[in-house]
């Protein structure tokens, strides 16, 4: 029997109450349900009653309603009529425009409450342009009234304020509009000016209307500022309002949010499994450097991962009616959409660079921070290695984009040297390497002092590597009484005598090359060169072998009665 993965069943688990929710529960005892559905079909007998008489009730406010408007448009053709300014029979007509407006409107109610709204689907809807606009708008009305429900009394405290500056505005104009009338008033009953009677009555109606809309305005302002100080009073901190937020929103959405986020899981865990499996059954996935096609399935397989760790968290806000939560997924689609649209050619080289037709290549040799490396594998993190040194340096992507990789050769250096090998450099340091890293290196000197360099540093040492092979020279300088002898016999004697010396004392095996030649004469010496090829093995022997090789010749310079000068020091007195 297979196992089943842990993916799958979480999967599974995920689903089943979906599954469940959509299977329909069978009746068992056929009785109680027959009963239930009497009683229910009397209730909706019932209902029915009801609603068709409040359905007529309505249809006679309707009547009402309409008779009232048009004997309004009566009254204001009448008064159209006895107009005088053609401002006065402008607002008249503007009046009746809007109430036969309404009256239509009221008209088309009557008819959809009687037809119990079936006449609108007798209508011919107009298919107009779509506007995406207003549709992702539509979308993201839940988000939009959450936020406005979340500053609803802020933005009360604000409109309220607004509120009253407009009232005290409003009343300071009808004041003075109020004085303005009164004097007039008292102007046109005064002897200094003939008296108009039938201003009076216009004047003073116009009066009255001001102290009544000047009353009604003072009751609104006091309304007004009521409200302001009840809203100042229950004012609480924006830490301890927010706060409260949060918890009930996670309270009540805590749920849905469980959900979405073990969906993204178990999306993830899966697609990821599936990866595995493909790179471990499936040979052109094994093979390295890997073929464009294959990079090209596992970009898009990426993509759809990426795709569908997006869409699961909408499909889980949809089916639980979660439109808040629906629409703040949307919100943030829409952002990550954006971004990806200004990242475009960015991410254009990101991708070439995935599918290695970009400017850095796998199996390519690239120069970074001071060290060369081979480019092992290119994804999201790329893998660098230095194959001498043994180092590995991981690097995102992203940081190849303005980098070049080039082909090599196989003879091309890549460090001076490996791990446990024995370097001399040019400071004159001799050790062990034990340490290599991308930003130190270090020595282990002979007598087990520790010495570390900076990796750049080291490398400018120019490091001799003497774990390969390495060359020893040596010079003996004799005296020019040995000079028929200098050039022909005393190389062959001590070539043969410090074989002998190295034969015994047990170097003879690691010795691949001796040669002992004649150099120069110098001004008080003829100088003979000592050269010895040693096996790199002889390495941490090396100082060793550069003190034996002088002892040897010192040695056969005595038993040959050799003689072995030194600089001759004239000192002129010119006192005697």
């Amino acid at each position: 029997m297979k196992k089943i993965s842990a993916p799958f069943l979480l999967f599974l688990l995920f689903l089943l109450p979906i599954i469940l929710s959509a299977v329909e529960p069978k009746s068992v005892e056929s009785q109680p349900v027959a009963k239930e559905e009497l009683e229910s079909e009397k209730i909706n007998r019932d209902e029915g009653q009801v609603y068709i008489a409040n359905t007529l009730d309505t249809l006679d406010s309707i009547l009402t309603t309409q008779d009232d408007i048009k004997k309004l448009i009566q009254v204001y053709k009448s008064q159209l009529k006895s107009a005088e300014f053609d401002g006065a029979k402008k607002q008249i007509l503007s009046d009746i425009k809007k109430l036969e407006i309404e009256l239509q409107s009221i008209e088309k109610n009557f008819e959809q409450v009687a037809t119990n709204n079936t006449i609108t689907l007798l209508e011919d809807k107009k298919k107009g342009k779509i506007n995406f606009e207003e549709e992702i708008l539509s979308l993201l009305k839940p988000a939009i009234d959450e936020l406005t429900h979340v500053t609803e009394k802020v933005r009360t405290k604000t409109q309220v304020r607004e509120k009253i500056t407009n009232y005290e505005k409003k009343l300071s104009y009808i004041n003075e509009a109020i004085e303005y009338i009164k004097v007039l008033l008292k102007n046109n009953i005064s002897k200094e000016y003939k008296t108009k009677k039938k201003l009076n009555k216009p004047l003073k109606d116009i009066l009255k209307y001001l102290k009544s809309r000047k009353s009604f305005i003072s009751s609104q302002y006091t309304t007004a500022t009521i409200q302001l100080e009840k809203i100042k009073s229950s004012e609480r901190s924006f830490a301890e309002v927010s706060s409260q937020y949060l918890k009930g929103f996670f309270q009540k959405r805590g749920l849905y949010l469980s959900q979405a986020l073990l969906a993204v899981i178990i999306i993830f865990f899966t697609f990821r499994f599936i990866n595995c499996r493909l790179k471990k059954h499936i040979p052109a996935f094994q093979k390295h450097p890997r073929s464009f096609q294959v990079r090209l399935i596992d970009l898009w397989f990426h993509i759809v991962v990426l795709l569908l760790m997006l869409i699961a968290p909408m499909i889980v806000f949809y089916q639980a009616g979660d439109w808040v939560l629906f629409s703040l997924g949307i919100l943030v689609i829409i952002m990550i959409a954006w971004g990806v649209r200004t990242a475009i050619p960015q991410y254009w080289k990101q991708i070439q660079l995935y599918l290695n037709i970009g400017s850095v290549r796998e199996g390519e040799r690239i120069y970074v921070d001071g060290l060369p490396w081979k480019v092992e594998e290119i994804n999201v993190y790329t893998l660098l290695v230095n194959p001498i040194a043994g180092i590995k340096k991981r690097v995102v992507i992203q940081k190849l984009v303005n980098l070049e990789s080039r082909a090599y050769h196989q003879s091309e250096p890549w460090f001076p040297c490996k791990l446990n090998e024995w370097v001399l450099l040019s400071d004159g340091s001799r050790g062990e390497v034990v340490g290599i890293s991308q930003e130190l290196v270090q020595l282990t000197q002979r007598g087990g002092a520790l010495k570390t360099y900076l990796t750049t540093d080291f490398l400018r040492q120019s490091p001799i590597n003497l774990s390969v092979n390495f060359r020893i020279k040596e010079r003996l300088g004799i005296s020019y009484d040995l000079q028929k002898e200098s050039t022909s016999d005393i190389p062959k004697i001590l070539n043969a005598y410090l074989k002998t010396r190295i034969e015994a004392e047990g170097y003879g095996d690691d010795l691949l090359q001796l040669n002992i030649e004649f150099e120069q004469s110098s001004d008080s010496t003829l100088d003979l060169v000592v050269i010895a090829d040693f096996n790199g093995d002889m390495a941490p022997l090396y100082n060793r072998l550069r003190r034996s090789i002088q002892r040897w010749l010192v040695d056969a310079c005595t038993e040959n009665h050799w003689e072995i000068p030194f600089p001759q020091l004239n000192i002129n007195n010119s006192g005697k």
